[in-house]
Protein backbone atom coordinates (compact mmCIF):
# COMPACT_ATOMS: atom_id res chain seq x y z
CA UNK A 1 0.00 0.00 0.00
CA UNK A 2 1.41 3.42 -1.06
CA UNK A 3 2.13 5.19 2.39
CA UNK A 4 0.92 8.28 1.37
CA UNK A 5 -2.54 7.48 0.58
CA UNK A 6 -2.48 5.75 3.84
CA UNK A 7 -1.32 8.31 5.69
CA UNK A 8 -4.32 10.38 4.33
CA UNK A 9 -6.82 7.88 5.33
CA UNK A 10 -5.25 7.42 8.56
CA UNK A 11 -5.03 11.26 9.21
CA UNK A 12 -8.86 11.75 8.22
CA UNK A 13 -10.16 8.70 10.01
CA UNK A 14 -8.05 10.11 13.26
CA UNK A 15 -10.19 14.11 12.61
CA UNK A 16 -13.26 12.24 12.06
CA UNK A 17 -12.38 10.59 15.17
CA UNK A 18 -11.89 13.68 17.31
CA UNK A 19 -15.26 14.93 15.93
CA UNK A 20 -16.33 12.02 17.62
CA UNK A 21 -15.24 11.73 20.84
CA UNK A 22 -16.26 15.19 21.39
CA UNK A 23 -19.83 15.07 20.34
CA UNK A 24 -20.13 11.28 22.54
CA UNK A 25 -18.78 13.27 25.43
CA UNK A 26 -21.35 16.39 24.60
CA UNK A 27 -24.41 13.72 24.67
CA UNK A 28 -22.68 11.53 27.98
CA UNK A 29 -22.46 15.00 29.65
CA UNK A 30 -26.21 15.39 28.73
CA UNK A 31 -27.55 11.82 29.58
CA UNK A 32 -25.29 11.12 32.91
CA UNK A 33 -27.71 9.67 34.77
CA UNK A 34 -29.18 7.85 32.92
CA UNK A 35 -28.83 4.21 30.67
CA UNK A 36 -27.42 6.15 27.65
CA UNK A 37 -25.21 7.81 29.92
CA UNK A 38 -23.81 4.69 30.67
CA UNK A 39 -23.08 3.50 26.67
CA UNK A 40 -21.99 6.60 25.52
CA UNK A 41 -19.14 6.72 28.03
CA UNK A 42 -18.25 2.91 26.73
CA UNK A 43 -18.44 4.20 23.59
CA UNK A 44 -16.07 7.40 24.06
CA UNK A 45 -13.57 5.34 25.61
CA UNK A 46 -13.96 2.66 22.40
CA UNK A 47 -13.18 5.80 20.24
CA UNK A 48 -10.40 6.97 22.31
CA UNK A 49 -9.03 3.36 22.12
CA UNK A 50 -9.50 3.61 18.06
CA UNK A 51 -7.89 6.96 17.88
CA UNK A 52 -4.60 5.93 20.24
CA UNK A 53 -4.05 3.00 17.20
CA UNK A 54 -4.47 5.47 14.34
CA UNK A 55 -2.34 7.64 16.21
CA UNK A 56 0.47 4.56 16.90
CA UNK A 57 -0.08 3.34 13.44
CA UNK A 58 1.35 7.04 12.14
CA UNK A 59 4.05 6.97 14.23
CA UNK A 60 5.16 3.78 12.86
CA UNK A 61 5.02 4.56 9.58
CA UNK A 62 6.65 8.08 10.22
CA UNK A 63 4.11 10.24 9.00
CA UNK A 64 4.80 14.09 10.38
CA UNK A 65 2.05 16.19 11.65
CA UNK A 66 1.27 17.82 8.23
CA UNK A 67 -0.26 21.23 7.61
CA UNK A 68 -3.21 18.75 6.41
CA UNK A 69 -3.43 17.11 9.30
CA UNK A 70 -3.59 20.15 11.46
CA UNK A 71 -6.18 21.91 9.45
CA UNK A 72 -8.60 18.87 10.08
CA UNK A 73 -7.96 18.57 13.64
CA UNK A 74 -8.38 22.25 13.96
CA UNK A 75 -11.79 21.70 11.68
CA UNK A 76 -12.77 19.35 13.97
CA UNK A 77 -12.58 20.69 17.11
CA UNK A 78 -8.92 18.99 18.62
CA UNK A 79 -6.47 21.77 19.73
CA UNK A 80 -2.81 21.24 18.05
CA UNK A 81 -0.09 20.10 20.01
Amino acid sequence: MNDKRLRIYLDDHSALMVAEVELIGRCCWSNRNVTPGEFLQTLENEVKAQKSIVHDILHRIGAKNTIESRLKKGASGEVAE
